[in-house]
């Protein structure tokens, strides 16, 4: 959709695309052809093939397909209950109220994820995908999650030409109560058995854990992508980038932007319930922690590493649970309930399935219920 500007100088153009016609990698060689196009070289430009021919060569005899299947029930198997950060479960969505918003990760911490990643012979992106899984965990109150985690889908056909869905949501699963250094090892491997089936089917997968198929396996993905930090546009003369925005039906998506050397930026977008500053906040203080658990040996419990800071821990430890106020510390229990009853006899007290009462009812009632005691000859102090 194109607008010529007020002035006459040039053109406004809007692109709208969904992944299930054209992903990043294709967004990327649609612009470069542009480009070439504009520079006059539209004669070198290799012919494109359908996309099914792609998705022909990958199926094939079915081979790729039963091996996906073998590996998802053997890994997934025994999962039976969904990984939903704080119960949210809704992930049909369209994604139009999600909030984003961006932290860009200090170079200092950047450096040393990197420094990390050497010492325990893995990527960064393991790294960023274990202390991902434990914020889930910390939100979840589990030692054991899933969660979708984003493919490029071309590792097995890198010479395709054609223009489509290469990109695939996969689940990887995370288990916590292992020591950092263990846990990140089987983080890494866990990517890696990803990549040889990184075009299998979604529905596949879910179908091959135990969790109920009217629910979700999992609420939350996890992109992490190299970022070239100039204009994805600069290669077409003429033409600047002014904005991009995406939306997922996910309520929770973490993008980690990898811009190379000691760079990463986060990204979140998620439903308002759940604010993406908070998230980023839990992320980041997850990531410091395991980077520190990783430096001193990485033998500390991947469970018990923080992603509350110092003052969020106090807020809720401390502040939320100071409730103290006076009262007539002379009065029984019983003593207090009937003077509040007396001030108040109308106002509710009790609400349950079978109704609800106010305060006049429920001591007319508890007041029967002691009388039967003591007919029965029931002593204070009596079990």
């Amino acid at each position: 959709r194109g607008w010529a500007m007020a002035d006459g100088d040039g053109w406004l153009l809007a692109l709208q695309h969904h992944h299930l016609a054209l992903d990043h990698v294709s967004l990327e060689r649609v612009i470069d052809e542009v480009g070439r196009l504009m520079r006059g070289e539209g004669d070198a430009l290799p012919k494109a093939e359908p996309f099914r021919t792609f998705i022909g060569r990958l199926e094939q005899d079915g081979t790729a397909r039963r091996a996906a299947e073998t590996y998802f029930s053997a890994e997934l198997g025994d999962v039976d209950e969904p990984t939903a950060p704080f119960g949210v479960m809704d992930v049909r969505a369209n994604g139009w109220q999600a909030c984003e918003i961006r932290r860009t990760i200090a170079p200092s911490l950047g450096r040393r994820v990197r420094a990390a990643a050497v010492r325990h012979g893995v990527s960064a992106a393991a790294i960023y995908h274990l202390a991902w899984g434990r914020v889930l965990g910390a939100c979840c109150g589990r030692d054991d999650v899933v969660y979708g985690t984003v493919l490029s889908g071309q590792q097995q056909d890198g010479e395709s030409t054609a223009l489509g869905m290469y990109i695939n949501t996969l689940p990887l699963r995370v288990r916590l109560n292992l020591s950092a250094s263990a846990a990140l090892q089987a983080t890494h491997a866990g990517l890696g058995a990803l990549l040889r089936h990184e075009q299998a089917s979604l529905a596949l997968a879910q179908r091959c854990s135990g969790v109920d198929g009217t629910l979700p396996l999992f609420t939350t993905l996890l992109n992490y992508r190299h970022s070239r930090p100039e204009n994805s546009s600069a290669s077409v003369p003429g033409v600047k980038l002014l904005g991009a925005e995406e939306r997922t039906n996910y309520p929770i998506t973490l993008s980690v932007e990898d811009v190379g050397t000691d760079g990463f930026a986060l990204t979140a977008l998620s439903v308002p319930d759940m604010p993406g500053a908070r998230l980023l906040g839990y992320m980041s203080q997850a990531l410091e922690g395991l980077v520190e658990a990783l430096e001193s040996g990485g033998q500390t419990p991947t469970d018990r590493i923080p992603v509350l800071t110092a003052s969020q821990r106090r807020e809720v430890i401390d502040d939320f649970n100071a409730t103290t106020v006076p009262y007539p510390s002379d009065l029984l229990v019983h003593e207090l309930f009937q003077a509040q009853a007396a001030r108040t006899p109308d106002a509710l007290a009790v609400r349950a399935e079978e109704g609800q009462w106010s305060y006049a009812q429920l001591e007319a009632y508890s007041n029967r219920i002691a009388h039967r005691l003591r007919a029965l000859g029931v002593q204070p102090d009596d079990r």
